[in-house]
C-alpha cells in the first residue's frame, strides 16, 4: 500500500499531491487499538470455554454468551448455540451436581 502512494507520477494529474506522511501513521494506531480490543474480548471467551470443561460458573459462561451475540456474525452464533446449550436442564443438572 505505501508504494501505491509513495510513486510521485501517479499524483502528477492528482490537484492535492500525495496525503501527509501521518496519514499512515494514523493507521498503525487504529490497528494497535483493533488488536487490543480483540485480545481483550477473546480472553472471557477463553475463560469461559475453560468454565465450561470443568462445569463451573455457568452464570459467567451465560454472560459472554450474551455479549458474543453483539458480534457478529461468528460471535452471534456461538453466542446463540452457547446459551442453548446452557439453558438446557440436564446441563443445569450437570452444573449442580458439579457444585456439591
Amino acid at each position: 500500500m505505501p508504494h501505491f502512494f509513495a510513486h510521485p507520477e501517479m499524483w502528477k494529474n492528482h490537484r492535492a499531491g500525495p496525503p501527509p506522511a501521518g496519514f499512515f501513521a494514523i493507521f498503525k494506531w487504529i490497528y494497535l487499538f483493533i488488536s487490543i480490543v480483540f485480545i481483550t474480548g477473546s480472553l472471557p471467551n477463553l475463560l469461559s470455554g475453560l468454565f465450561i470443561r470443568r462445569r463451573i460458573n455457568r452464570t459467567f459462561s451465560l454472560v459472554v454468551a450474551g455479549l458474543d451475540c453483539l458480534q457478529v456474525p461468528f460471535g452471534t452464533v456461538l453466542g446463540i448455540f452457547t446459551l442453548i446449550v446452557l439453558l438446557r436442564g440436564t446441563v443445569r443438572e450437570r452444573y449442580a451436581a458439579n457444585a456439591e
